[in-house]
């Protein structure tokens, strides 16, 4: 069974996600471990499904912070790169969130 970096398994770590909004560092860190470790995964159970939306969207948030794509007009201003990259994760939540 794989470790996650605060010494619980990967099971452990699936039922603390479950059914929580408000995200500390640490939830996010180990967010973020569990989903690399679903990474290959062909099919993910709810709380992995969380895992990788509750992911995407601090990273989609941190995008739009770090370019100052904080509105719809400074979006349709950023390079063709920058919103492929955006419209990419957004499709991808999109698709998860309808899953749930």
């Amino acid at each position: 069974m794989a470790r996650l970096v605060d010494g619980s398994d990967r099971s452990e770590s699936r039922s603390r996600q479950s059914g929580r909004d408000a995200r500390t560092p640490d939830e996010t860190s180990t967010n973020a471990e569990l989903a690399s470790l679903t990474v290959d995964e062909q099919f993910l159970n709810d709380a992995e499904a969380w895992v990788w939306l509750t992911t995407l969207q601090v990273a989609l948030r941190s995008t739009a912070q770090t370019n100052g794509l904080l509105t719809d007009e400074l979006l349709a201003e950023a390079d063709e790169q920058m919103l492929s990259y955006v419209r990419t994760i957004q499709s991808l939540l999109f698709d998860l969130a309808a899953c749930f």
